[in-house]
């Protein structure tokens, strides 16, 4: 089994703003999340725990597993370029643009596709027999999903993000590569 779960909340949560590779801290509302969730998650023994690299992820997976949690830049969050730190009231404005677009300095969804996919094949190879939890991001949420979706078509604003600290479950041992 792998649990996708998304960071606690951060200040930019709250004011909207497009956080991406920006490295924003956790506020108190999102470590109250990881340890709540923390409590939710009590009766999983996890094998082994993967991060985002990026604080708000990796504090919110040390809240939940301890020390011993392994980053992975594969599954930071897209890096938006010029546009992070902007306020949007909707996120879907920023993906629902061609796949292959990138704003100035940023990566494309499709860039995202690519390194999330990867490291879901790697999971389905090395640890489908192993309960694992990987925390990460909104975005990245939505792609990761997408790998999961038989005949997905392509809109990620057709996922909904999960809240902070909401977690997604697959059984690795159950699915074929890119779909149910």
């Amino acid at each position: 089994m792998i649990y996708f779960l998304r960071h606690g909340q951060t200040d930019w949560n709250l004011q909207h703003k497009l956080q991406g590779s920006v490295d924003t801290p956790l506020n108190e509302t999102g470590i109250s999340q990881a340890h709540k969730a923390k409590g939710d998650l009590k009766d999983v023994e996890f094998d082994m725990c993967f991060s985002s690299p990026l604080q708000r992820a990796k504090k919110t997976a040390e809240v939940i597993f301890g020390d011993k949690v392994i980053t992975d830049e594969r599954i930071i969050e897209r890096n938006f370029g010029v546009m992070e730190g902007e306020v949007f009231h909707n996120f879907d404005d920023v993906w629902n643009l061609p796949h292959n677009v990138k704003f100035e300095n940023g990566e494309s969804a499709n860039d995202v596709k690519v390194r999330a996919f990867d490291f879901i094949d790697e999971m389905r190879a090395k640890y489908k027999n192993k309960t694992v939890l990987v925390v990460c991001h909104g975005g990245i949420m939505r792609v990761i999903q997408s790998y999961f979706i038989k005949d997905f078509d392509g809109d990620y604003t057709n996922i909904p993000v999960p809240n902070n600290c909401e977690a997604l479950i697959y059984d690795l041992r159950k699915i074929s590569a890119c779909g149910v």
